[in-house]
C-alpha cells in the first residue's frame, strides 16, 4: 500500500513538473512579415567600355588610351568630378576570329571599362549623348540608386512588424487565443529592386535626337521573424 502511495505521488509530481513548464515557456507562434517603401533615385552609374584591336600590343594599347582620353575629357567637361569616375579593369589579350573552323590570331586588343557616376540626373541624357561622339565605344550596366536610403528602410521595417502582427491574429483569432508581447524579432536583409524605365525623346532639331532617361522608382524592402506570445 504504501509503495502504490508513494508511486501515486511520483506520477502526480510529473504531471505538475509539466504544468508548470507549460505556464513558465507559454504558447508562442513565429510569423514573418514583409514591409516596402518605395524612393526615387537620385545617383545612377554606368560602365564605359572601350576595345581597341590593333596590330600589335602597343598599338591596341596607344589606340584605346587615345579613346579613353576623349571619355574622360566628355565626363569632365560635363561636371563629373574625379572621385566618380574610376577605372575598373584593363585588358591586353590576342584577338582571334573562326575561320575555316580553325581559330586564326586577327592582332591584340586592349580593353579599358571606366566606372562613372552621375549625382544630377538631369543631366544624365546629356552626359550620354556627348559619349555618342565617340566612335566605337559601348555603355553598359546603367542602373539607378539613393544616396541615403534611411528613411526608406525605416518605414519599410515599420510595415514589416505590422504585417508580422497582423498575420499572428490571423492566426489566432480562429483558435479563440490572443496575441501577446513579442518574445523575439530577427531582420532579414533589406533587399532594393531597382525599376528604371529608359527611352528616347523626340527629336530636338531636325538630325538631332537627344537622350531621354526616365529614372523610375527603387522599391525598397524589409523583412522580420517575430515570435509572439499567446494567450
Amino acid at each position: 500500500m504504501k509503495r502504490w502511495i508513494l508511486a501515486l505521488i511520483a506520477v502526480c509530481s510529473m504531471f505538475l513538473s509539466g504544468c508548470q513548464n507549460l505556464t513558465s515557456h507559454g504558447r508562442t507562434i513565429t510569423v514573418t512579415g514583409s514591409g516596402s517603401a518605395q524612393v526615387v533615385p537620385d545617383i545612377a552609374t554606368f560602365l564605359v567600355q572601350v576595345d581597341e584591336t590593333r596590330p600589335t600590343t602597343g598599338e591596341a594599347l596607344a589606340a584605346a588610351n587615345r579613346k579613353v582620353a576623349q571619355v574622360l575629357e566628355i565626363l569632365k567637361g560635363q561636371g563629373i568630378a574625379s572621385k566618380d569616375i574610376a577605372t575598373q579593369s584593363v585588358r591586353l589579350a590576342p584577338s582571334y576570329e573562326w575561320k575555316d573552323n580553325a581559330q586564326v590570331l586577327v592582332g591584340q586588343s586592349s580593353r579599358q571599362s571606366i566606372s562613372v557616376k552621375v549625382r544630377n540626373l538631369d543631366q544624365l541624357g546629356a552626359v550620354v549623348d556627348k559619349l555618342g561622339s565617340v566612335d566605337s565605344i559601348s555603355l553598359a550596366s546603367l542602373a539607378f540608386d539613393k544616396e541615403d536610403k534611411n528613411d526608406a528602410y525605416a518605414e519599410a521595417r515599420e510595415e514589416a512588424v505590422r504585417d508580422a502582427y497582423a498575420k499572428a491574429v490571423a492566426y489566432a483569432v480562429p483558435l479563440s487565443l490572443q496575441v501577446g508581447k513579442a518574445r523575439s524579432i530577427v531582420a532579414g536583409g533589406g533587399e532594393v529592386m531597382p525599376m528604371p524605365v529608359y527611352k528616347m525623346a523626340a527629336p530636338m532639331a531636325a538630325s538631332e535626337d537627344s537622350t531621354a532617361i526616365e529614372r523610375g522608382t527603387l522599391d525598397v524592402s524589409e523583412e522580420v521573424t517575430v515570435v509572439f506570445e499567446l494567450r
